[in-house]
């Protein structure tokens, strides 16, 4: 499993990815600003938090993707459904039945193992507090563990696309069991993705935005002020 690289994200809308020891380096082309092992690219705003079962927001994800991971993904070249912490599964007879076999060897950023727990957790989070991609679950009768390497997903109807619903994208990434009671989620995050976030992104709260002043007003303002303002005292 490839070590982790820190991500670090600064007020500006930057990422800045350093890489962990142990890793494959990030080549920086010799950029300023950044240092050894450290790529600094842009996004497109400010993420509004980082609880991937719970965001809609795109720049929210542009860090999430690189942060967590769901258990296929989609191949680039022709979108069919490939390996991710799902090293393989099958189906039942009556396709009602999928059995996922979990990558090994695989650890959060926190140096936890990852296994079927997490798995079951995560997918029953979305599915019981009802979050954003609940509907992805409609035909879920139960998510279960069957022992730490497999987990168990049953179906009320045949549903030949379940692999596109829980990979095509990072709103079903798979957080470490506990992570909604052990972390703040809106500003913490702790995946198993090739990226671990250093520093929170999310922005401060928003100050109140510039008003516009047309001419009139500002004509009239000054000359109210000076009506009634009291004069300068001489220095």
């Amino acid at each position: 499993m490839r070590a982790p690289r820190l991500l670090a994200l600064t007020a500006t809308g930057t990422l800045a990815l350093t890489a962990c020891g142990g890793g494959e380096s990030v080549d920086t082309g010799g950029g300023g600003g950044g240092g050894d092992n450290v790529l600094v690219a842009a996004v497109s705003a400010q993420p509004d938090q980082l609880d991937p079962h719970v965001t809609t927001a795109y720049a929210s994800f542009q860090v999430l993707e690189n942060v967590y991971d769901t258990l296929v993904v989609p191949d680039p070249e022709d979108l069919t459904m490939q390996p991710s912490l799902a090293t393989e599964w099958s189906t039942s007879e009556d396709d009602l039945e999928w059995r996922f076999t979990l990558r090994d060897g695989v650890t959060f950023h926190d140096g936890s193992e990852f296994d079927s727990a997490d798995v079951v957790y995560s997918y029953n989070r979305i599915i019981d507090e009802e979050l954003s991609n609940s509907f992805r679950f409609q035909n879920v009768e139960s998510v279960e563990a069957d022992g730490p390497d497999t987990v168990v997903i049953r179906l009320t109807q045949p549903t030949p696309n379940l692999l596109e619903r829980i990979g095509s994208f990072k709103g079903m990434a798979i957080l470490p069991e506990n992570a909604a009671e052990d972390l703040d989620l809106t500003t913490e995050a702790n995946g198993t993705g090739p990226f671990e976030l250093e520093s929170d992104p999310t922005p401060a709260a928003p100050s109140s935005p510039p008003t516009r002043t047309t001419g009139a007003a500002r004509r009239a303002s000054t000359a109210s002020s000076s009506a009634t303002s009291p004069s300068r005292p001489p220095r």
